[in-house]
């Protein structure tokens, strides 16, 4: 399939726009740097509690389902078989992308015994 040149040019000129108004702009890299870290130790907290106790009612409960399924699935045949590290790396990074940036910065904070909200907050729902 060939792709016309007026269109591959649009897609380099959408693509530059991107990079200078989005990826490049130095208040987002900020934002991103703090964003970068709210997910890192969000991932090290949350591997940390499942590799403890996979069936611990303080893991989220969605995380544990995420869990089970990867341990009982047609992977687990595979690279997760005898691996559990890999299998709660797995569940955890799979959890993760299903949060919104609200849910983690709120999960982040519970986690880290700073949160003034609710114990009904948006990542327990």
């Amino acid at each position: 399939m060939e792709i016309d040149l007026e269109s591959q040019y649009r897609v380099a000129a959408l693509k530059e726009l991107t990079w200078f108004y989005v990826i490049d702009r130095p208040p987002l890299a900020i934002q991103q740097e703090g964003q970068k870290r709210i997910i890192g130790s969000l991932f090290d907290r949350l591997i940390t509690c499942l590799e403890k106790s996979p069936n611990s009612p303080k893991i989220p409960i969605q995380l544990r389902v995420i869990y089970r399924d990867i341990a009982n699935g047609e992977a687990v045949k595979g690279s997760f078989e005898k691996n559990k590290e890999a299998r709660c790396a797995r569940a955890v990074t799979d959890y993760i992308c299903l949060l919104t940036e609200a849910q983690a910065v709120d999960l982040g904070q519970r986690l880290a015994g700073r949160s003034q909200s609710s114990m009904f907050g948006t990542w327990f729902n």
